[in-house]
């Protein structure tokens, strides 16, 4: 006669025919099941409460809520809407059980590194003001209007078209290391010392990166300027005739519609695109840097999410997906174009064995995309307008070995394309590259 016993993990009873089973055991022996984890989804919603549950009826206002709460294997959905905040994320996931944050059935949702500015009145003209109590530091601060990117006061003007700035041209000049002087007829009936404390960003010698200074002294048709650092030997031979050069920094040069200037005090002045009152626009300034920030973390998942002014830091095992990114990393200042922002730019991947795929990568003035780590893949990815700040970034640069970058549609760098430094065993296959070297003399398009 069959007997019913268990056997496995399984908690029901099962019948045989052909096991016999001895009458001391002819009772039903239940097995210890191993441990497991209940995995858990939390919603976030513009409309929500961090003092909420977290449920899809009851979601958090904040995605760092949701990073907080979230444990290996959960997922954070979050709604439709526009995030002003920077998240940290405190913990890791485990093999086979990610922490991943996803946008709610294909909601847009927009993680913003910056904030509103409001309560705009005249200043003079076309040009408007109004306060603004933060401050990322000179150069790295960033405007917008609705959306797009404004220009900080310059000479010359230039459009707003950051790939391909307007830069004055040099008709000769000298080089003393960390110092130079211009010759430029575009500089006569300038006033003299009109231009005395102005930054200046030049590409001296063949133009291979640039380099940022302080104007010392401008009178009619010359300037002299210093360098934070001599790069005269890599840039073979300073200032001399075609050398391209802009100056910044100095309220007196907003004269021109799309541009801005903010003074120490923390007032802020705007001529808009249609020279209309800003109060009629949607006014941003970057406050952020970072949309997620998980550096040191492994097993990450962030998939459908948009940024706008800010970037994203992860480190291994973790993957970035179907992401639209804008405006990720803002420079101006280069104190040595062969370094600047060639760690701290664009998406990094700051880990091992981690994928950025699948995403809209557009506007940074470093990298797009900075690969630190062993086993990393770049795929599937178009990425463009990138290091226009003109020093020694990419597209795509990456440092470590066996990397993969694939399938992917690369254009409009200040210099180089992919740029790899130290990457053993790297792959680079079926990949679109054009339109480097819109700014220095020297590129590659890897």
């Amino acid at each position: 006669m069959p007997r019913l016993f268990s056997i496995g993990r399984s908690l029901s009873l099962r019948k045989s025919s052909t096991v016999s089973v001895a009458p001391q055991m002819q009772r039903a022996v239940i097995e210890t099941l191993e441990d497991r984890q209940l995995l858990s989804s939390y919603y976030v919603s513009t409309t929500g409460s961090d003092s909420n549950a977290g449920t899809l009826s009851a979601p958090f206002k904040t995605i760092q809520k949701a990073a907080s709460t979230v444990q290996a294997g959960d997922t954070a959905y979050i709604r439709g809407g526009t995030y002003r905040e920077q998240v940290t994320v405190p913990r890791s996931g485990v093999s086979g059980k990610p922490i991943t944050f996803k946008a709610y059935n294909g909601e847009k949702v927009v993680v913003s590194g910056a904030d509103v500015v409001k309560n705009w009145s005249v200043n003079s003209g076309n040009v408007y003001k109004a306060d603004q109590s933060w401050d990322l530091g000179f150069g790295k601060n960033q405007v917008f209007v609705d959306g797009k990117m404004m220009i900080e006061a310059r000479w010359p003007n230039t459009s707003l078209d950051v790939s391909r700035p307007v830069k004055a041209s040099a008709d000769s000049g000298s080089w003393g290391g960390q110092s130079g002087t211009i010759y430029d007829a575009q500089l006569k009936g300038k006033a003299a010392g009109v231009f005395n404390g102005a930054y200046i960003q030049v590409l001296p010698g063949e133009r291979w990166v640039a380099q940022t200074g302080k104007v010392n002294v401008s009178s009619d048709g010359k300037l002299t300027y210093s360098l934070t650092a001599s790069l005269s030997s890599s840039n073979d031979g300073g200032v001399k005739e075609g050398t391209p050069y802009y100056l910044t920094g100095k309220f007196t040069m907003l004269d021109s519609a799309g541009e801005w200037f903010r003074d120490p005090s923390g007032k802020l002045y705007l001529w808009t695109p249609a020279s209309d009152s800003p109060n009629n626009r949607t006014v941003e300034v970057k406050k952020r840097a970072y949309s997620f920030d998980a550096n040191g973390r492994s097993y990450i998942n962030i998939e459908g999410l948009s940024t706008f002014a800010n970037t994203m830091r992860i480190g291994s095992n973790s993957t970035i997906s179907k992401v639209d990114a804008k405006y990720l990393s803002q420079f101006t200042l280069v104190s040595n174009g062969w370094v600047e922002g060639n760690r701290d730019s664009g998406i990094i991947i700051a880990g091992h064995n981690s994928v950025v795929k699948d995403s809209r990568i557009q506007y940074s003035a470093g990298n797009g995309i900075g690969v630190q780590g062993d086993g990393n893949i770049v795929t599937n990815n178009v990425i463009s307008d990138v290091d226009y700040a003109a020093t020694d970034t990419a597209a795509v640069r990456t440092t470590g070995k066996n990397i993969q970058v694939t399938w992917n549609t690369m254009y409009n760098a200040g210099r180089s394309i992919i740029k790899h430094d130290a990457s053993p065993n790297l792959k680079i296959l079926h990949n679109v590259l054009h339109t480097g070297g819109l700014q220095t003399g020297d590129l590659g398009a890897t």
